[in-house]
């Protein structure tokens, strides 16, 4: 019981804050409130992805099924809501209200927003039978060594990712996940030990490049909003014309950036490699004293 105090109280914490968004959307559909939602969520599966792997009779899929449902069924909600936000930047690159587009887009995060509540009364407390599964598996001891390993694990296929640079937007966006689950489960290893130099300049890295790579994810968001336009009704030929010309300077600022945001990746494969290193020494304790 003594290593898996820790894990516990984690838990706890994540569950904690999930129940917490929970409650607040049954009652609100404030942007924030959706967006801390899926934040809880990925702490939780990037926790659950650590478990799996330390616990061989953790069941991941079975474990995170009821939280995938509310986690996908939020993202659509987000994923409308960003299109709006996104909308204001269009209009004023282009100079041109897009009344009726914004329309269909609130429109529809209504429509999928009224879905997800319906989803959370159907789910409600759901995670208490999770949550008293969680404690009984973590009661039962495991080495650090093996938490170790974990990482390891993380930092070479990270370090694989980075080396193999693909500047694909589908690719970057996978790597921005892989890197997500990676800092959640690093900032828990860093409570396991007294706080170091390296773990802190490793976790600014990780915010530099994470922060770079949404920022492209915004920018080809955009792209696909834009993308879906039609001429008709809404748009006259001069005015297509114009979200035209902004498509093709968004396309290109966009390729530009992917293969700018290399420059983030030799330090961080250094870090992850200084880390390799510290987590490879001998000893029954997690130690990054080097």
């Amino acid at each position: 019981m003594k290593n898996s105090k820790h894990f516990i109280e984690h838990y706890s914490a994540l569950d904690k804050k999930f129940n917490k968004c929970y409650r607040e959307l049954l009652h609100s559909n404030e942007a924030e409130n959706i967006h801390q939602l899926r934040v809880s969520l990925k702490k939780v599966k990037a926790f659950f992805h650590l478990l799996n792997y330390l616990y061989g009779n953790f069941h991941f899929n079975k474990m995170f099924r009821e939280f995938k449902k509310i986690f996908d069924e939020a993202g659509k909600v987000r994923d409308v809501e960003v299109q709006l936000i996104l909308l204001d930047s269009i209009e004023k690159e282009i100079n041109l209200p897009l009344v009726n587009q914004r329309m269909r887009l609130q429109k529809n995060k209504k429509a999928k927003f009224n879905y997800l509540r319906n989803i959370l009364k159907r789910r409600s407390g759901f995670n208490k039978d999770v949550k008293s599964d969680i404690v009984k598996l973590l009661k039962r001891d495991f080495t650090f060594d093996k938490i170790k390993l974990y990482f390891i694990r993380e930092s070479e296929e990270l370090t694989g990712r980075l080396k193999k640079y693909n500047p694909q937007f589908k690719e970057l966006h996978h790597l921005r996940i892989h890197l997500k689950r990676y800092y959640y489960n690093l900032v828990l290893l860093n409570n396991f030990m007294p706080k170091n130099k390296l773990i802190t300049e490793h976790v600014d890295r990780l915010n530099k490049l994470q922060e770079q790579l949404g920022k492209l994810h915004d920018s080809v968001s955009m792209l696909g909003v834009t993308g879906k336009f039609k001429t008709g009704k809404d748009f006259s030929a001069t005015e297509m014309k114009s979200i035209r010309l902004m498509n093709v300077r968004l396309a290109k600022a966009n390729k530009k950036q992917a293969l700018k945001i290399r420059k983030h990746f030799h330090p961080l494969v250094v870090n992850l490699e200084m880390i390799k290193e510290g987590l490879l020494k001998p000893g029954n304790k997690i130690d990054l004293e080097w």
